[in-house]
């Protein structure tokens, strides 16, 4: 389990940066911007996708229920943010990112923060 917490604790420090990231493409979006936010959409995919399969071996040694849970939350809501920004309207992307995807990710993100800490103090 020692050799996991490296892992737990990158995936977080990468979760903040995805969170910090989707707080961003809100701004650029209030700022009326589509296609930078778009460029930004699929970097957060990215990460996102990355930060999941680091978890693959995690998953095996300690209790992620909660973390796959909103991951699936987050993987819906990416979905989501996606088809909206297919349908050319702004304001459904705001909308999507504002209502769903930012609060998903800082769910999602809180559940690995609460997973490493019952690790890290064992």
């Amino acid at each position: 389990m020692e050799k996991l917490l490296p892992v737990m604790q990158q995936g977080l420090e990468l979760a903040v940066t995805v969170e910090e990231a989707v707080k961003h493409v809100e701004r650029l979006l209030k700022e009326k911007h589509l296609e930078e936010p778009l460029y930004l959409v699929e970097d957060i995919i990215s990460a996102f996708a990355s930060i999941q399969r680091s978890f693959e071996p995690v998953k095996k040694e300690c209790d992620m229920e909660m973390v796959h849970l909103t991951a699936a939350q987050v993987h819906q809501a990416l979905q989501k943010t996606v088809y909206s920004f297919e349908s050319g309207s702004r304001g459904k992307v705001e909308e999507t990112v504002e209502n769903e995807l930012k609060p998903g990710i800082e769910e999602w993100r809180k559940a690995m923060e609460e997973t490493l800490r019952r690790y890290v103090t064992q």
